[in-house]
């Protein structure tokens, strides 16, 4: 997704979201998302070719901003007292069987609120609140008042049935837990009187947990004891000889197993609809995994010479030379390809038995360097130490985020800013305050 630019608006761009923000507020549109999907051909119709278009996140950030203020009670901020007495209304009738479901509940609160809203413009806010917002309201104070989901109210005959096909997963009767989740699910549905109706994936999740519990794992129980000792050779030769890639070894095995399938099958016509044949990406994890125990370290693809260019990229991107580790991964990802095409002449054997390092591959060497020096740069994971620093500025937003005389969340965030900055941190405010904003909405939630 494309980042917001900082470019400021030009006059025809702010007459444009003037009048969108205009249109939020007088409720022309239910959320501001939508608004700025809207607004952005209109932006697009006053742009000059030469100028780059602008992206939704930087339209809608300037909407957000625009109608902040006009905002009453609605999105993320505090519920009314009367908002939860019509919440608390639609928790009683879902824990009173009126509802199936905690969705369909929510369905019938949000026309509620939909209703009220058309009763009493003048006193609703002015973004409502979304359908997603008031299930999760929902869902928050219904287990309080005795609802139980559906995905807790298993009957006996339900549990027994689910038991009965986790035995035999883990005996080995089915080969994959999907095939047993569609057995169980079906002899679920044979069941008088019937249970409510459940999901193939819900029955699976919870079929696979079980049998995980019971030492089920889908990595070592899914092969016939014939593929198991192909499996086992070819992961063996793969950690014993550093010269061999996972991915032909992968392949070849691919190859003899496919073949050893087809035999099994015409052998044994019975076991047709319980067996399935292992695909390439099983086998490649399975001898990756196992190649990997026997001290096989896939890192070691990576040659010093290599790495000493990685590691000077990696300090580079710490120390602020490089806007994040897209642009570092390119830079670097050249610099190999020189040294690659000089193995041409230096050492053939070498160049035609490796391939150009893919973009992916030098970003993901380049943050694992990175990472080894236990520093932070752009538009990666907030580290535990920055997050202590966030949680040391929740108090003083808590107090302060009402406060008519500054804006509470960017003075925050530009305190943040400045204490991480003097840990040897490069956050933006803007990173500051949507971290920040989202540590405080989950706090919200769960209070």
């Amino acid at each position: 997704m494309p980042r917001p630019d900082r470019r400021p608006l030009s006059p025809k761009e702010l007459q444009v979201i003037g009048r969108f923000v205009e249109a939020v507020v007088e409720g022309r549109y239910e959320t501001v998302a939508g608004a700025a999907r809207a607004c952005l051909p209109e932006l697009e119709r006053v742009r000059p070719a030469s100028v780059p278009a602008r992206s939704y996140l930087t339209v809608r950030r300037h909407l957000s901003s625009g109608t902040r203020s006009a905002r009453r009670g609605a999105l993320n901020s505090f519920w009314t007292s009367a908002e939860e007495r019509v919440v608390a209304r639609f928790v009683r009738a879902l824990v009173a069987g009126r509802y199936p479901t905690a969705w369909q509940a929510a369905d019938a609160c949000h026309e509620e609120f939909a209703r009220r809203r058309q009763r009493s413009a003048a006193v609703s806010p002015a973004v409502p609140r979304t359908h997603q917002a008031v299930f999760i309201r929902i869902l928050k104070h219904a287990p309080a008042a005795g609802y139980r989901s559906i995905r807790e109210r298993w009957s006996q005959a339900e549990v027994a049935v689910l038991n009965r096909h986790v035995d035999a997963l883990v005996r080995g009767r089915f080969s994959d837990a999907g095939s047993a989740a569609e057995s169980c699910h079906a002899e679920m549905n044979r069941l008088r009187p019937r249970p409510p109706a459940r999901t193939v994936t819900a029955v699976r999740d919870r079929l696979e947990r079980r049998a995980r519990h019971l030492g089920w794992t889908w990595s070592t129980n899914r092969w016939l004891e014939q593929e198991r000792r192909l499996l086992e050779v070819y992961a063996r030769k793969t950690a014993q000889d550093r010269n061999v890639t996972l991915r032909a070894m992968a392949r070849a095995c691919h190859k003899r197993i496919t073949s050893m399938y087809d035999r099994y099958r015409t052998g044994h016509p019975s076991a047709r609809d319980g067996y399935v044949r292992p695909k390439h990406n099983s086998i490649k994890a399975f001898i990756e995994r196992r190649a990997g125990e026997l001290g096989r370290d896939f890192s070691d693809n990576w040659r010093p010479d290599e790495d000493s260019v990685v590691d000077r990229y990696a300090r580079a991107l710490l120390d602020g030379e490089y806007e994040n580790g897209d642009v570092a991964a390119f830079a670097c990802r050249r610099e190999l390809a020189d040294i690659r095409r000089r193995w041409r002449t230096a050492n053939p054997r070498r160049y035609n038995r490796t391939r150009a390092r893919s973009w992916l591959a030098v970003h993901t060497r380049i943050c694992k360097l990175a990472h080894a020096r236990r520093r932070s740069w752009p538009w990666t994971a907030w580290t535990a130490e920055e997050t202590r620093v966030l949680q040391r500025w929740i108090p003083w937003y808590r107090k302060h985020r009402r406060s008519r005389d500054f804006p509470a969340l960017k003075t925050a965030a530009e305190g943040m800013q400045e204490e991480l900055e003097r840990h040897g941190c490069r956050r933006s405010v803007r990173a500051c305050r949507e971290r920040f904003a989202k540590e405080w909405r989950q706090q919200q939630r769960l209070a």
